[in-house]
């Protein structure tokens, strides 16, 4: 449990101030919601929001709060008056990081990212003490915030680092500067935001500007824009580590079972099981399996963790309801990722291997023709039927050739979904987040066992 005191928080924030008050600080908070005893709430100012609204609308609980000066003065007291809260927000993950002396595992990637960053934690955690960042809290906001709450014996962090454009990872590598640093994937995800994928590379790549010297960097080796822009850089201050075809690869086949997956690599002499499926959550364990052993992880231990990894849901997800084997990957989607997740489908157990689709936002000028080739996909490896839903996923319908069918309602969908939780089927879901796919699973678990 964190345990800070009134006189840390100066501290971390460069204040030169001494106090006398005996508070204890157990909880770093942005949303007002999450206050309680011994909190410190930071007001970050938002979009839509700014927290400093609802300071003086907390009540019954005994918590200090950052303001920022241009916003006058708080009724609330204790505070901690500052130029910018989320510029302070930044400066303390970066000082409480370095006065606990945890060392910096920091994971970026198009796909992969965050089941790679559970996978790292599974393997560590039975031989030190770890951390990781929740969920998908990947952003300046997110990452930071995480930091400051981990217990400050942690020997180990596992961050993971998203972005949208450029910058954004330097700036949460100026927070948390890396021991090891790693890209599981270039794909087209916020490929608007960059024209090509040469732009991508660049901005992942800004993971690696910053990792310290004598640093281990593991890189996917299948990308040939990553490997196009690795011969430009002079990486001799660093372990480079291809994972994919050289260093680290899958050998012979995988075997798709109901309740995940085994293969073999070059990196371990045993049989290992994964409690997910897919050639690229395979890809991803690389990752994870090359950190281990490289922190001296013992291999049986690696194999045992590695077969109850507990992954942040909605992030290939294999369950049954009723009969009807559901695979869940309804976070996020773009072509990449959908093409790899139609790819597992096929290999699910089931009578027949059904996709339900829906659109995959941000991918720029190109978005028709990109979803109109998932359907050309799931032409090529033979799905017995498409569902599709979104605007964007007419697309994908037209380009099917086999059993479809197209809605723009969810309810619909679930109606026409629901008579095949009795059949011996795997089904795939799978859209952008926005498109909020896990409400058609929602609306089947509450028709399945009727």
């Amino acid at each position: 449990m964190l345990d800070l005191k009134l006189q840390d928080i100066y501290d971390l924030l460069n204040i030169d101030q001494k106090t006398s008050e005996d508070i204890s600080i157990q909880k770093i908070v942005i949303d007002s919601r999450e206050v309680e005893d011994n909190c410190l709430f930071i007001p970050i100012i938002g979009e839509r929001f700014d927290g400093h609204d609802f300071v003086d609308k907390i009540a019954g609980h005994n918590f200090v709060t950052l303001w920022q000066k241009d916003h006058g003065t708080p009724k609330h007291k204790p505070y901690i008056i500052v130029d910018d809260t989320k510029n302070a927000l930044w400066l303390m993950a970066r000082n409480y990081l370095e006065k606990i002396g945890a060392k910096v595992i920091a994971v970026t990637g198009s796909n992969g990212k965050t089941s790679t960053k559970d996978m790292i934690y599974s393997l560590l955690k039975d031989t030190y003490k770890v951390e990781k960042t929740p969920g998908n809290r990947n952003n300046e906001i997110g990452m930071p915030l995480s930091i400051l709450n981990f217990d400050s014996d942690v020997e180990y962090v596992v961050l993971e680092m998203g972005m949208e454009t450029y910058g954004e990872i330097d700036k949460l590598c100026k927070i948390a500067k890396p021991d090891i640093a790693m890209i599981t994937s270039i794909g087209s995800a916020h490929l608007e935001n960059f024209g090509a994928l040469e732009g991508i590379v660049k901005a992942k790549l800004e993971i690696l500007d910053n990792l310290k010297k004598g640093g281990l960097f593991l890189y996917d080796d299948t990308s040939e824009e990553l490997l196009k822009a690795l011969k430009k850089r002079d990486l001799k201050a660093y372990k480079c580590v291809g994972i994919g075809k050289g260093d680290a690869m899958i050998k012979g086949e995988i075997h798709y079972l109901s309740n995940g997956m085994t293969f073999n690599t070059n990196l371990l002499d045993t049989e290992l099981f994964i409690n997910s499926v897919g050639h690229f959550q395979a890809h991803n364990a690389l990752f994870a399996i090359y950190v281990a052993k490289y922190l001296k992880v013992k291999d049986e231990m690696i194999k045992d963790a590695l077969s109850h990894v507990e992954f942040t849901k909605m992030r290939l997800d294999i369950y049954k309801l009723d009969d009807m084997l559901v695979f869940d990957d309804t976070y996020k989607s773009n072509p990449e990722s959908a093409k790899a997740a139609i790819e597992t489908l096929v290999q699910l157990p089931g009578k027949k291997h059904i996709a339900v689709l829906s659109d995959m936002l941000d991918l720029g000028e190109n978005t028709d023709q990109l979803h109109y080739d998932i359907g050309l996909e799931c032409n090529k490896l033979n799905i017995d039927a498409l569902y599709a839903i979104g605007p964007l996923s007419l697309n994908t319908y037209e380009a099917f050739k086999g059993e479809k069918y197209y809605f723009e309602d969810k309810d619909e969908l679930i109606k026409a979904l629901e008579g095949l939780l009795k059949k011996d089927v795997a089904v795939l879901f799978k859209g952008s987040r926005a498109m909020k796919m896990e409400e058609v699973i929602k609306g089947l678990k509450e028709k399945a066992n009727g």
